[in-house]
């Protein structure tokens, strides 16, 4: 009798899988299928990052490690960054088409305008992202600080979020920091930019997403 490799089965059980459940989601949008599909395939899940200095300090959270060979993470963040200027830079966005991407902005936002501008600011970011490409958005709530004047910013801005793109999955940042508050999260010089830990806990967080999106 012929034996079979475990990955072999695992494919075939997948196939069989989808096949059982065409005719109750032909409907769905093709991205909804993607990760079942890459394990057959063999096609990595591709994961854009379009954030500020804290993907890009971090070197994308070491996502590219927690998650292994089945994804391909991708970072065009940029220190600094806050969504006017990505917004004035769409064709970089653009020209990185990825099955995922993850909205990491918020910081600068809180820092370098009115939290009156924010809503219709993210609204635009989010309706951009939407409307040019079929990828699957993951947002984010950024992080305290121990800047109180940023801090309370950071909180009207996240919970404007948090109320009105329930429709979407979020990465709760703000949350995860207070939860483990105990901890040192921030350079004692720089209460902006997380220590090791605390980029070790967002890739975390963002891994669990990904690993259950």
């Amino acid at each position: 009798m012929k034996k079979y490799s475990s990955k072999f089965i695992v494919k075939l059980f997948i196939l069989v899988f989808l096949g059982l459940n065409f005719s109750t989601c032909y409907h769905s949008k093709k991205e909804d299928l993607s990760p079942l599909l890459s394990l057959i395939t063999d096609k990595k899940i591709s994961v854009l990052i379009v954030g500020d200095s804290l993907a890009e300090r971090s070197d994308a959270f070491g996502l590219r490690e927690k998650l292994g060979t089945q994804f391909e993470v991708l970072n065009i963040s940029k220190s600094g960054w806050d969504i006017p200027l990505w917004m004035g830079n769409q064709s970089e966005i653009l020209s990185k088409k990825s099955d995922i991407l993850i909205l990491g902005l918020g910081t600068n936002d809180a820092n370098n305008y009115s939290t009156d501008l924010f809503p219709d600011r993210f609204k635009e970011m989010v309706n951009f992202l939407r409307d040019n490409h079929d990828w699957r958005l993951i947002l984010t709530l950024v992080p305290p600080t121990d800047i109180p004047s940023l801090e309370a910013n950071i909180r009207i801005n996240n919970d404007h979020i948090r109320s009105d793109y329930t429709n979407y999955p979020i990465v709760d940042l703000f949350e995860l920091f207070k939860k483990n508050q105990d901890l040192p999260l921030y350079p004692i010089i720089d209460p902006l930019h997380p220590n090791p830990i605390g980029y070790d806990l967002i890739g975390e967080e963002y891994k669990k997403k990904l690993l259950n999106f």
